[in-house]
């Protein structure tokens, strides 16, 4: 069987919340994660292989949620109607220098999804949390490279 090679890049996007007198912030060590060349049917874990450390920031005392979803599901750049279904795509976390409950097993992107529940007063001085994804390529996929947008989302 011939192979279809298909690429997937994510972009993030950053949402924060400043004024004069206090710090709410997220910031990524990455801009992006390249699963590279797959085949169909293919699932390639443990992405990136250092994790996506998210450094979140609060100075509020408040307890504290970062939240991941999907902007929309993986698509084709060339072909937006060709879609890899979110229950295909999942993420995880594998570790944090907080006290907080750090989500570890396997999450799909069905649905926006809590990854970190931080306590009351933790954050002032920025709490790293390093996720990993995962992804299985749908036999049905067209071959090329594929996209979407993770959003990670601070709330209190």
């Amino acid at each position: 069987m011939r192979s279809k090679p298909l690429f997937f890049a994510a972009v993030f996007l950053f949402l924060a919340c400043q004024n004069a007198l206090a710090s709410f912030n997220i910031e990524t060590d990455l801009n992006s994660i390249d699963f590279g060349y797959m085949n169909p049917t293919a699932t390639k874990g443990d992405i990136p292989f250092q994790g996506l450390t998210v450094r979140c920031t609060s100075d509020q005392g408040n307890p504290w949620q970062l939240r991941l979803r999907l902007e929309t599901p993986l698509r084709h750049d060339n072909n937006p109607s060709q879609v890899i279904p979110n229950e295909n795509f999942w993420w995880y976390g594998i570790s944090t220098t907080g006290s907080g409950t750090l989500v570890i097993d396997e999450q799909d992107f069905l649905i926006e999804r809590v990854a970190y529940n931080a306590p009351a007063g933790e954050g002032a001085s920025g709490i790293d949390i390093r996720l990993q994804f995962k992804l299985t390529i749908p036999s049905s996929a067209q071959s090329g490279p594929y996209s979407t947008r993770i959003i990670l989302t601070l709330i209190e």
